[in-house]
Protein backbone atom coordinates (compact mmCIF):
# COMPACT_ATOMS: atom_id res chain seq x y z
CA UNK A 1 0.00 0.00 0.00
CA UNK A 2 2.54 1.96 0.61
CA UNK A 3 4.55 1.99 -2.99
CA UNK A 4 1.08 2.92 -3.95
CA UNK A 5 0.71 5.91 -1.64
CA UNK A 6 4.40 6.99 -2.16
CA UNK A 7 3.49 6.65 -6.13
CA UNK A 8 0.46 8.67 -6.30
CA UNK A 9 1.64 11.23 -3.94
CA UNK A 10 5.13 11.79 -5.91
CA UNK A 11 5.72 15.04 -7.20
CA UNK A 12 6.65 13.46 -10.42
CA UNK A 13 2.42 13.62 -10.55
CA UNK A 14 2.18 17.40 -9.58
CA UNK A 15 -0.69 16.56 -6.53
CA UNK A 16 -3.10 15.07 -9.64
CA UNK A 17 -5.01 17.84 -10.76
CA UNK A 18 -8.22 17.61 -12.55
CA UNK A 19 -7.67 18.35 -16.17
CA UNK A 20 -3.74 17.52 -16.35
CA UNK A 21 -1.15 14.76 -17.51
CA UNK A 22 -0.35 13.38 -14.15
CA UNK A 23 -4.05 12.65 -12.99
CA UNK A 24 -4.58 10.69 -16.43
CA UNK A 25 -0.90 9.06 -15.67
CA UNK A 26 -2.86 8.19 -11.82
CA UNK A 27 -5.65 6.77 -13.80
CA UNK A 28 -3.68 4.59 -15.40
CA UNK A 29 -1.73 3.29 -13.03
CA UNK A 30 -5.23 2.46 -10.86
CA UNK A 31 -6.63 0.56 -13.85
CA UNK A 32 -3.33 -1.50 -14.74
CA UNK A 33 -3.76 -2.36 -11.38
CA UNK A 34 -7.42 -3.42 -11.40
CA UNK A 35 -6.25 -5.11 -14.68
CA UNK A 36 -2.99 -6.90 -12.73
CA UNK A 37 -5.55 -8.05 -9.97
CA UNK A 38 -8.03 -9.54 -12.57
CA UNK A 39 -10.97 -6.82 -12.49
CA UNK A 40 -13.20 -6.70 -14.94
CA UNK A 41 -13.19 -3.30 -16.94
CA UNK A 42 -16.29 -1.56 -15.47
CA UNK A 43 -17.28 1.08 -17.79
CA UNK A 44 -20.26 0.91 -19.89
CA UNK A 45 -17.96 0.83 -23.09
CA UNK A 46 -16.04 -2.19 -22.05
CA UNK A 47 -12.78 -0.63 -20.96
CA UNK A 48 -11.75 0.66 -17.07
CA UNK A 49 -12.56 4.04 -17.91
CA UNK A 50 -16.04 5.98 -17.83
CA UNK A 51 -14.99 9.37 -19.13
CA UNK A 52 -16.82 12.46 -20.41
CA UNK A 53 -16.12 16.34 -20.61
CA UNK A 54 -17.68 18.68 -18.44
CA UNK A 55 -17.22 22.14 -17.19
CA UNK A 56 -16.17 22.52 -13.37
CA UNK A 57 -16.16 25.64 -11.90
CA UNK A 58 -14.41 27.74 -13.54
CA UNK A 59 -12.74 25.43 -15.75
CA UNK A 60 -14.16 24.83 -18.72
CA UNK A 61 -14.87 21.62 -21.21
CA UNK A 62 -12.36 19.28 -18.80
CA UNK A 63 -11.67 15.79 -20.03
CA UNK A 64 -12.82 13.63 -16.56
CA UNK A 65 -11.79 10.11 -16.02
CA UNK A 66 -13.60 7.64 -13.83
CA UNK A 67 -11.66 4.43 -13.15
CA UNK A 68 -13.77 1.18 -12.79
CA UNK A 69 -13.75 -2.55 -12.08
CA UNK A 70 -15.49 -4.99 -11.42
CA UNK A 71 -15.19 -8.45 -9.28
CA UNK A 72 -18.75 -10.30 -10.98
CA UNK A 73 -21.08 -12.24 -8.37
CA UNK A 74 -21.36 -15.70 -8.53
CA UNK A 75 -24.97 -15.46 -7.23
CA UNK A 76 -27.25 -14.23 -10.04
CA UNK A 77 -30.15 -13.78 -7.78
CA UNK A 78 -28.19 -11.01 -6.35
CA UNK A 79 -29.00 -8.53 -8.49
CA UNK A 80 -27.43 -5.86 -6.60
CA UNK A 81 -23.96 -4.77 -6.43
CA UNK A 82 -21.91 -3.25 -3.71
CA UNK A 83 -20.02 -0.23 -4.42
CA UNK A 84 -16.32 1.04 -2.99
CA UNK A 85 -14.64 4.02 -3.85
CA UNK A 86 -12.09 6.33 -3.05
CA UNK A 87 -10.94 9.03 -4.86
CA UNK A 88 -7.77 9.62 -6.66
CA UNK A 89 -7.38 13.18 -7.30
CA UNK A 90 -6.02 16.18 -5.16
CA UNK A 91 -5.28 20.16 -5.88
CA UNK A 92 -2.47 20.18 -8.06
CA UNK A 93 -0.63 23.05 -7.05
CA UNK A 94 -3.83 24.21 -5.18
CA UNK A 95 -6.76 24.56 -7.33
CA UNK A 96 -9.74 25.05 -6.31
CA UNK A 97 -9.16 25.15 -2.27
CA UNK A 98 -5.79 26.78 -1.89
CA UNK A 99 -4.56 28.41 1.31
CA UNK A 100 -2.60 31.90 1.80
CA UNK A 101 0.95 31.06 1.10
CA UNK A 102 0.36 27.99 -0.53
CA UNK A 103 0.09 29.21 -4.10
CA UNK A 104 2.25 27.57 -6.97
CA UNK A 105 3.25 24.43 -4.70
CA UNK A 106 2.63 21.16 -5.16
CA UNK A 107 -0.39 19.45 -3.19
CA UNK A 108 0.76 16.18 -2.94
CA UNK A 109 -2.50 14.17 -1.39
CA UNK A 110 -1.13 11.51 0.33
CA UNK A 111 -3.13 11.25 3.09
CA UNK A 112 -6.26 13.02 0.73
CA UNK A 113 -6.16 10.56 -0.91
CA UNK A 114 -3.49 8.77 -2.32
CA UNK A 115 -4.10 7.11 1.04
CA UNK A 116 -7.79 5.64 -0.02
CA UNK A 117 -6.84 4.74 -2.93
CA UNK A 118 -4.11 2.41 -2.09
CA UNK A 119 -6.73 0.63 0.59
CA UNK A 120 -9.17 0.22 -2.36
CA UNK A 121 -6.20 -1.52 -4.42
CA UNK A 122 -5.19 -3.59 -1.41
CA UNK A 123 -8.90 -4.94 -1.43
CA UNK A 124 -9.12 -5.54 -5.50
CA UNK A 125 -5.83 -7.50 -4.96
CA UNK A 126 -7.41 -9.77 -2.40
CA UNK A 127 -10.73 -10.14 -3.21
CA UNK A 128 -9.81 -10.37 -7.20
CA UNK A 129 -7.93 -13.68 -6.63
CA UNK A 130 -10.92 -15.54 -4.99
CA UNK A 131 -14.06 -14.07 -6.88
CA UNK A 132 -16.37 -16.22 -4.51
CA UNK A 133 -18.79 -13.44 -3.24
CA UNK A 134 -21.95 -13.81 -4.29
CA UNK A 135 -22.63 -9.83 -5.52
CA UNK A 136 -21.05 -7.85 -7.25
CA UNK A 137 -18.27 -5.41 -6.14
CA UNK A 138 -17.82 -2.43 -8.28
CA UNK A 139 -14.03 -0.75 -7.80
CA UNK A 140 -14.63 2.76 -8.22
CA UNK A 141 -11.63 5.66 -8.09
CA UNK A 142 -13.56 9.01 -8.86
CA UNK A 143 -12.25 12.02 -10.25
CA UNK A 144 -13.08 15.62 -9.19
CA UNK A 145 -13.84 15.04 -6.01
CA UNK A 146 -11.93 18.25 -4.72
CA UNK A 147 -14.33 20.16 -6.88
CA UNK A 148 -17.49 19.01 -5.84
CA UNK A 149 -17.93 15.45 -5.94
CA UNK A 150 -18.06 15.63 -10.26
CA UNK A 151 -16.87 12.18 -10.42
CA UNK A 152 -19.23 10.41 -7.78
CA UNK A 153 -22.36 12.80 -9.02
CA UNK A 154 -21.74 11.60 -13.19
CA UNK A 155 -21.61 8.16 -12.10
CA UNK A 156 -24.97 7.82 -9.98
CA UNK A 157 -26.68 9.77 -12.66
CA UNK A 158 -25.02 8.08 -15.68
CA UNK A 159 -23.96 4.54 -15.03
CA UNK A 160 -26.13 2.00 -17.35
CA UNK A 161 -24.32 -1.43 -16.25
CA UNK A 162 -25.37 -1.36 -12.75
CA UNK A 163 -27.62 1.87 -12.44
CA UNK A 164 -28.27 3.39 -9.05
CA UNK A 165 -31.59 1.18 -7.89
CA UNK A 166 -29.10 -1.83 -8.40
CA UNK A 167 -26.51 -1.20 -6.22
CA UNK A 168 -26.93 -1.87 -2.38
CA UNK A 169 -24.62 0.35 -0.71
CA UNK A 170 -21.45 2.54 -0.90
CA UNK A 171 -18.08 2.21 1.17
CA UNK A 172 -16.00 4.84 0.44
CA UNK A 173 -12.34 5.48 1.61
CA UNK A 174 -11.23 8.69 2.05
CA UNK A 175 -8.26 10.63 4.36
CA UNK A 176 -7.52 7.37 6.20
CA UNK A 177 -3.48 8.11 6.28
CA UNK A 178 -3.26 9.03 9.30
CA UNK A 179 -4.80 6.74 12.55
CA UNK A 180 -1.70 6.04 14.55
CA UNK A 181 -3.29 3.57 16.63
CA UNK A 182 -6.70 6.10 17.57
CA UNK A 183 -10.18 5.44 16.63
CA UNK A 184 -11.32 5.06 12.60
CA UNK A 185 -14.55 7.13 11.86
CA UNK A 186 -17.05 5.59 10.37
CA UNK A 187 -19.48 8.86 8.24
CA UNK A 188 -23.05 9.13 7.58
CA UNK A 189 -23.54 5.66 9.45
CA UNK A 190 -27.42 6.45 9.84
CA UNK A 191 -28.06 6.13 6.59
CA UNK A 192 -28.57 2.75 7.25
CA UNK A 193 -29.86 0.80 10.70
CA UNK A 194 -27.30 -1.99 9.71
CA UNK A 195 -24.27 -0.26 9.88
CA UNK A 196 -23.98 0.02 13.46
CA UNK A 197 -24.15 -3.82 13.88
CA UNK A 198 -21.51 -4.16 11.15
CA UNK A 199 -19.33 -1.92 12.41
CA UNK A 200 -19.78 -3.64 16.09
CA UNK A 201 -18.86 -7.14 13.83
CA UNK A 202 -15.68 -5.34 12.48
CA UNK A 203 -14.67 -4.13 16.22
CA UNK A 204 -15.13 -7.60 17.68
CA UNK A 205 -13.36 -9.93 14.67
CA UNK A 206 -10.51 -7.21 13.93
CA UNK A 207 -10.06 -5.99 17.43
CA UNK A 208 -9.70 -2.61 15.64
CA UNK A 209 -12.15 0.23 17.20
CA UNK A 210 -14.16 1.97 15.26
CA UNK A 211 -16.39 5.39 16.07
CA UNK A 212 -19.78 5.69 14.27
CA UNK A 213 -19.80 9.58 13.34
CA UNK A 214 -24.12 10.50 13.00
CA UNK A 215 -23.12 14.39 12.21
CA UNK A 216 -21.51 15.18 9.00
CA UNK A 217 -17.50 15.48 9.04
CA UNK A 218 -16.77 15.30 5.85
CA UNK A 219 -18.43 15.67 2.40
CA UNK A 220 -16.76 13.09 0.33
CA UNK A 221 -18.30 10.98 -2.62
CA UNK A 222 -20.09 8.61 -0.74
CA UNK A 223 -22.87 11.95 0.06
CA UNK A 224 -22.96 11.30 -3.76
CA UNK A 225 -25.22 7.57 -3.91
CA UNK A 226 -26.75 9.09 -0.41
CA UNK A 227 -28.32 11.87 -2.45
CA UNK A 228 -29.74 8.90 -4.25
CA UNK A 229 -31.21 7.36 -1.75
CA UNK A 230 -28.33 4.73 -1.32
CA UNK A 231 -27.10 3.68 1.60
CA UNK A 232 -23.48 5.50 2.30
CA UNK A 233 -20.39 5.51 4.72
CA UNK A 234 -17.00 6.90 4.19
CA UNK A 235 -14.13 5.52 6.75
CA UNK A 236 -12.04 8.43 7.47
CA UNK A 237 -9.31 9.75 9.81
CA UNK A 238 -8.80 13.32 10.28
CA UNK A 239 -7.12 14.42 13.60
CA UNK A 240 -4.90 17.84 15.27
CA UNK A 241 -1.88 16.48 12.90
CA UNK A 242 -3.81 16.71 9.91
CA UNK A 243 -2.39 18.64 6.96
CA UNK A 244 -5.74 19.19 5.30
CA UNK A 245 -5.12 20.56 1.33
CA UNK A 246 -1.80 21.73 2.13
CA UNK A 247 1.59 21.02 0.76
CA UNK A 248 2.76 18.91 3.48
CA UNK A 249 0.52 16.47 2.69
CA UNK A 250 3.08 14.38 2.20
CA UNK A 251 3.70 9.85 1.81
CA UNK A 252 6.58 10.20 4.47
CA UNK A 253 3.80 10.69 7.01
CA UNK A 254 1.43 7.98 6.10
CA UNK A 255 0.31 5.01 9.27
CA UNK A 256 1.72 2.09 6.81
CA UNK A 257 0.54 0.14 10.11
CA UNK A 258 -2.95 2.25 9.82
CA UNK A 259 -3.19 1.74 6.40
CA UNK A 260 -3.25 -1.77 7.46
CA UNK A 261 -5.98 -1.47 9.66
CA UNK A 262 -8.50 0.32 7.56
CA UNK A 263 -7.97 -2.54 4.89
CA UNK A 264 -8.58 -5.02 7.50
CA UNK A 265 -12.25 -3.50 8.37
CA UNK A 266 -12.91 -2.42 4.56
CA UNK A 267 -12.69 -6.06 4.14
CA UNK A 268 -14.78 -7.58 6.69
CA UNK A 269 -17.68 -4.62 5.68
CA UNK A 270 -16.83 -5.56 1.97
CA UNK A 271 -17.23 -9.30 2.40
CA UNK A 272 -20.69 -9.46 4.15
CA UNK A 273 -22.08 -6.82 2.25
CA UNK A 274 -20.92 -8.84 -0.46
CA UNK A 275 -23.28 -11.88 0.82
CA UNK A 276 -25.71 -10.13 2.26
CA UNK A 277 -28.91 -11.39 0.98
CA UNK A 278 -31.54 -8.82 2.28
CA UNK A 279 -31.67 -5.29 0.89
CA UNK A 280 -30.78 -2.07 3.14
CA UNK A 281 -33.01 -0.28 4.17
CA UNK A 282 -32.02 3.44 3.59
CA UNK A 283 -32.37 5.92 6.72
CA UNK A 284 -30.68 8.72 5.66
Amino acid sequence: MMEAVEYLASDDLKGRGIGTRELDEAANYIANKFADYGLQPGSDDGTYFQQWTQDVLDKKNIKLTNVIGIIPGTNPDLSEAVVISAHYDHLGFGWPDVRKGNEGKIHNGADDNASGIAVMLELAKTLGKTQKQSRTIIFIAFTAEEAGLVGSRYFVNNYQKFPINKILANLNIDTVGRLFGRKLMVLNSNTAREWKFIFMGTDFTTGIISELIIQDLDASDQIAFIEKGIPGVQLFYSGVDSDYHKPEDDADKIDANGLVKVAAVAREVLEYLAEREEPMAFTG
